[in-house]
C-alpha cells in the first residue's frame, strides 16, 4: 500500500505514520508504501496513513484490506459427531457452521440432502439411519465434517425360506435362511418348532442359514426363525419342509 502527498511546502523530510485505525496507538510503519509479506485473516481492517512534514500534519489517508479465505473448520452445534435415537424419536436440528471469508454456503448430503446449514430430520424413520456430510463452500474453497445417525427399532423378519422347495427326496442337500431388518442387528435362532431343537444359532447378524447335506425323514417339520436385539423380538411364520423316503 502506498501513500503519495499531493502538496506540501516544505516537500523533503516528510515523515509517514501508517496505524491500523482498530489499534491508532500502535505504529505499523513510517514510509510511504507499507508491505504486508504473508497477509493473514486477522490482518483484516481499515489501515490509515498520514505524512507530516516541519509545519504540520495531513488528514488521513484510508483504504480497506478484505482478506478472503476458504472456510477453515466445519463445526457442529451441537457438537455431536454420532447420534444414537430410537425410531419414532425426534431429531433436534444440527447446525452447520465454518469461518470463511467471503460467506459460506452450506449443503448437507447423506440419506437426505438439505441445501442449508441446518440439518433438520424431524420424527426419525428408519431409513435415515447413515452418514451426513456438511459441506461448507465460498469462491475460494470447501470444507466437510460427517456425523453418523444410528436410528434402533426392533428386529421385522424380511425373509424365511429354503432354497426353493419345500419337499426334499432323502439324502438330498436343502438350507432355509432367515434375514432380518433391524437395529443394532439382531442374535438369530432358527428352530425346529416340532422337537423344540435349535438348528442354527448366532448374532448379531442381518441374515442366518440352517443347512442339512443330507437330508433325513426326521428332517421333516415345521421351523421358525427367531431374533432379538435390545429393543424388541419377534418370530417368523412356520415353514414346513417334508422329506421323501426314497424306496429302491
Amino acid at each position: 500500500m502506498t501513500c503519495t502527498v499531493t502538496a506540501a511546502n516544505p516537500d523533503t523530510d516528510i515523515r509517514w505514520i501508517w496505524i491500523k485505525t482498530d489499534s491508532p496507538s500502535n505504529v505499523l510503519h513510517t514510509r510511504s508504501t507499507y508491505t504486508i509479506p504473508n497477509i493473514q485473516r486477522e490482518r483484516s481492517g481499515t489501515y490509515s496513513c498520514r505524512a507530516d512534514n516541519s509545519i504540520g500534519v495531513s488528514s488521513p489517508a484510508t483504504i480497506q484490506v478484505d482478506v478472503q479465505y476458504g472456510p477453515a473448520m466445519v463445526m457442529f452445534f451441537p457438537d455431536v459427531m454420532t447420534i444414537n435415537k430410537t425410531e419414532n424419536q425426534t431429531l433436534f436440528p444440527v447446525h452447520c457452521a465454518a469461518v470463511c471469508n467471503p460467506k459460506c454456503t452450506y449443503r448437507w448430503t447423506g440419506v437426505a440432502t438439505v441445501n442449508s446449514g441446518m440439518l433438520d430430520l424431524g420424527v426419525l424413520k428408519r431409513t435415515e439411519r447413515g452418514n451426513y456430510t456438511c459441506t461448507a463452500s465460498n469462491s475460494i474453497s470447501s470444507s466437510s465434517r460427517t456425523i453418523s445417525v444410528y436410528v434402533n427399532y426392533p428386529p421385522t423378519v424380511e425373509v424365511f425360506q429354503d432354497s426353493g422347495n419345500t419337499t426334499y427326496e432323502e439324502s438330498s442337500p436343502f438350507s432355509i435362511t432367515c434375514k432380518v431388518d433391524s437395529y443394532p442387528f439382531s442374535d438369530l435362532n432358527i428352530m425346529n418348532v416340532d422337537t423344540g431343537e435349535e438348528k442354527a444359532s448366532d448374532g448379531p447378524l442381518v441374515s442366518l442359514t440352517y443347512r442339512e447335506s443330507s437330508a433325513k425323514c426326521y428332517h421333516t417339520a415345521n421351523y421358525s426363525c427367531y431374533s432379538t436385539n435390545s429393543y424388541g423380538s419377534t418370530s417368523s411364520s412356520l415353514q414346513q419342509i417334508f422329506i421323501l423316503l426314497v424306496i429302491q
